[in-house]
């Protein structure tokens, strides 16, 4: 999932047993979420991409609206 370089590091840094950040598309912004421990929580999978999508449209919005470009 796409996140801010901020993020991406607390993330890590904070639960490095649930979110890393991968090799080839870590320059892009991406962490990555670890689906193969046996601690996955479902709601958190589903939670983490749904809210990012929130925050990108509500990114791209307000800039509609405001008529930034």
């Amino acid at each position: 999932m796409a996140v801010t370089q901020g993020a991406a590091q607390q993330l890590t840094k904070h639960a490095p047993d649930r979110f890393h950040i991968p090799k080839y598309v870590s320059h892009l912004g991406w962490v990555g979420l670890w689906l193969d421990t046996p601690q996955v929580d479902s709601a958190e999978v589903e939670a983490i991409p749904v809210g990012a999508y929130r925050h990108d449209l509500e990114g791209y919005c307000a800039k509609t609206i405001h008529g930034a470009t």
